[in-house]
This record gives structure tokens, sequence and C-alpha cells, in this order.
């Protein structure tokens, strides 16, 4: 997609944070379902549907992954450095548990 701002790809009256906060919530909603119901069919043995569902959470992430980068553009700030501050705070927070488990 390179440099083009996914916000302007919306039409004005849908360029609002807490509906792109609503979007999110949708979308995490949909990875739980997907993850909670896929869990019940492996443990019925119904791994076609638990397959399915495998890939209804794999495009509701990406869909998720998306509204992330819209709200990076809501709020000024970079995907990359916003997606890399994320991963340094989690090592450390990994670290902070290692470190009292010891």
């Amino acid at each position: 997609m390179g440099q083009s701002k996914l916000l302007d790809y919306l039409p004005e009256d849908r360029r609002d944070k807490l509906q792109t906060v609503a979007i999110m919530a949708y979308e995490l909603g949909d990875i739980s379902k997907c993850i909670i119901y896929g869990n019940g069919a492996l443990k019925i043995g119904n791994l076609v549907r638990a397959k399915i569902l495998n890939t209804e959470a794999k495009m509701a992430l990406a869909d998720l992954i998306t509204q992330c980068r819209i709200m990076c553009e809501h709020l000024d700030c970079s995907w990359e450095e916003t997606s890399d501050l994320g991963e340094e705070r989690f090592l450390y927070r990994c670290q902070e548990i290692k470190d009292k488990l010891i």
C-alpha cells in the first residue's frame, strides 16, 4: 500500500476515532469467538470446523491490524514506531516477569 493513508480511503463521515475503536472492539470479539468455538470444535474432534474458525480468526486479526494502523493515523503516529514500541514494552514486561520468578 505504500505511503498512502488508509484514512484517505474512508468517506469523511467514517473518519472518526470512536468508530475506529468500535470496529477494533468488534474485530477483537470476533477473534475471541473464533478461538473459543475453535477450541470447542477441537475437543469434540470436529477438525473441519476448527480449521474454518482458525481461518476466520486470521481474517479478523488482519482486520484488527488494519484498524490499528488507522488508529495510528488518527493519533498522528508511525505504525512502524508504534509497533516497535509495543514489542519493546512486551519484552520489558517479559523480563520483569522472569526477574520476579527468580
